[in-house]
């Protein structure tokens, strides 16, 4: 259980903003205009279907681990869980755009 814990944590921390980073880079013309709203909801809709999931499954296992607040919270701040998480990736990622930026003008 705890090695699919820590896939878990690693996909959610690392490779959903890692892709979503990419996905910008590459189809930026999709990310134009009020193209990017429906690029917000789909990020935060998979955020809340993940985080909600992940505790629901945990409850169809044993249904004595499921916390009255921990469900109400993942139930209306489920959304939330996956922008708090992808923030470090996010600046990482326009830092060393910015760097790339600059080092690409000077030539």
């Amino acid at each position: 259980m705890d090695l699919l814990l820590c896939a878990f944590w690693a996909i959610f921390f690392v490779i959903f903003p890692l892709s979503a980073c990419l996905l910008f880079d590459k189809y930026r013309q999709y990310f134009k205009g009020g193209k990017v709203l429906i690029a917000i909801m789909l990020y935060s809709l998979l955020s809340w279907s993940v985080t909600n999931g992940v505790i629901y499954f945990r409850y169809l296992l044993d249904p004595m681990s499921l916390q009255g607040p921990e469900g109400a919270f993942a139930l209306f701040f489920g959304w939330l869980y996956l922008w708090i998480t992808s923030i470090p990736v996010f600046l990482v990622h326009s830092i060393i755009r910015g760097i790339a930026g600059i080092a690409y003008k000077k030539k």
